[in-house]
């Protein structure tokens, strides 16, 4: 295995890390072709800013190879946690292993001709999240399969589980293939319009737009408050395709300085985004000027009611640590790209996992109350959400504790089957749902 990662900050910023990676690529290339014949080739695994970029590193080399977006990724995090508050913590979960659980792939032969759907109860302590098939060498990946998906005895599972290990199948057999879901779940109440507003300039804010752009439901209204001119930003803006349903305004002002920020009434937003300013000199800098930021933003927000959710990139891992509360979801860049690059290095097939999981449309996570599943939300277990969600055609993933006077919200994901919990109105059941049966609505 070779791993190519990037380097946000260092060898010239983004755009020169892709080049330099692309090359890296070629040179790999010309050295394989040199080797014996019947030599075992490495896969490679490489890491790019630009998604737009993804098909050239592609071409540059022939043998079997991964190539991560880093943008991409980002910015698709950042989409769905901006579309679906509380979903970013399970997101984070799923990709760094939080929580003592992680994603894993692993095939039994021996259910083949059986639908994923039917081996919920042969799984104790982990959760079927879809099915990686394979077309040549391409891996397809099917997200909560409906029961219409049969299994082959090449398939592997995908498994939500501890470690590899708890992805054993115990003695209960397979149910009768079931039917279609006989209930859905309640339309999820959806504002008309929500707000945005983007606090710092990134070369990443055209990919997160992007994302934007490509959901099927809402509309947006985003405001981004940078010192970089209106004309660079409408320039890296210039390539999309904006509809009614976006409307993006630019503010030229310093995030840090109350005057600039607090004209722009950031209480009454939907939720509030920063990023690292791209434009700085290095990662310390740029996580600094957050920092300030967002200690300004709180003193904003206080006496308010109803105040924004606030996301927060950072790029120092120490930086998280400074934050502690202040900010709702801490997303590490350069630390979730580690993790990610770490996972399909030893798994290649992960990246396209990963890739459905968090993109825009198909199968999405969402939080739900219980009544929505039919439940009363006094001492249930997880076993009686995994039917609850299967009968309405969704996967139960765990539960979402909200804070709570002086305790910070909780994630449970794939917890124990029986335990008895008592959720209060504020917490959530986190399912994994298709377009249709409950997502993004």
């Amino acid at each position: 295995m070779v791993i190519i990662p990037g380097a946000d900050f260092e060898l010239g910023g983004s755009e020169l890390n892709d080049t330099r990676v692309v090359k890296t690529l070629l040179n790999l290339e010309s050295h394989f072709k040199k080797r014996k014949p019947g030599t075992n080739v490495p896969c490679v695994v490489a890491e790019l800013f630009d998604p737009r970029k993804v098909s050239i590193a592609r071409r540059s080399i022939s043998t079997s190879s991964e190539i991560i977006a880093g943008d991409r990724l980002i910015s698709r995090l950042l989409s769905q946690s901006l579309r679906h508050s509380g979903v970013g913590p399970a997101l984070l979960s799923l990709l760094t292993h939080r929580e003592d659980t992680g994603l894993y792939l692993r095939g039994f032969p021996q259910f083949a001709g059986h639908s994923p759907r039917a081996l919920i109860n042969s799984f104790p302590k982990a959760v079927i999240l879809g099915v990686v098939s394979m077309d040549g060498s391409e891996p397809i990946v099917q997200l909560n399969p409906d029961s219409e998906v049969i299994l082959t005895e090449a398939d592997r599972l995908i498994f939500l589980a501890p470690r590899y290990a708890d992805c054993q199948p115990s003695a209960v057999p397979p149910m009768e293939n079931p039917g279609a879901a006989e209930l859905t779940l309640p339309p999820h109440p959806e504002p008309k319009q929500r707000r945005f507003l983007i606090l710092g300039w990134s070369y990443k804010i055209p990919t997160l737009i992007a994302e934007l752009l490509e959901t099927s439901i809402g509309s947006f209204e985003i405001t981004i408050l940078s010192k970089i001119a209106k004309n660079d930003r409408q320039q890296a803006l210039g390539h999309l395709e904006f509809t009614s349903r976006l409307t993006v305004r630019h503010v030229v002002g310093d995030y840090s300085l109350e005057q600039d920020l607090g004209k722009l009434n950031p209480h009454e937003f939907d939720h509030v985004l920063f990023l690292a300013s791209g434009w700085l000199s290095n990662s310390e800098e740029a996580d600094a000027r957050t920092v300030m930021g967002l200690l300004l933003l709180r003193s904003l927000l206080e006496g308010h009611d109803n105040t924004p959710e606030v996301l927060t990139e950072v790029l120092d891992p120490d930086s998280a640590g400074v934050l502690g509360q202040t900010a709702d979801v801490v997303f590490i860049s350069p630390q979730l790209l580690s993790h990610l690059l770490a996972h399909v290095g030893l798994l290649p097939e992960l990246n396209a996992v990963f890739d459905n999981l968090i993109c825009s449309g198909g199968s999405e996570i969402t939080l739900r109350m219980p009544a929505d599943l039919g439940l009363d939300s006094n001492a249930i277990t997880f076993a009686e959400v995994q039917a609850a969600a299967a009968s309405r055609g969704c996967i139960g993933l765990g539960f979402y504790t909200a804070p709570y006077q002086a305790s910070p919200r909780k994630l449970a994901l794939n917890p124990d089957r029986e335990q008895k919990r008592s959720l209060r109105v504020d917490d959530r059941i986190i399912l994994l749902c298709s377009e249709g049966d409950g997502a993004g609505r």
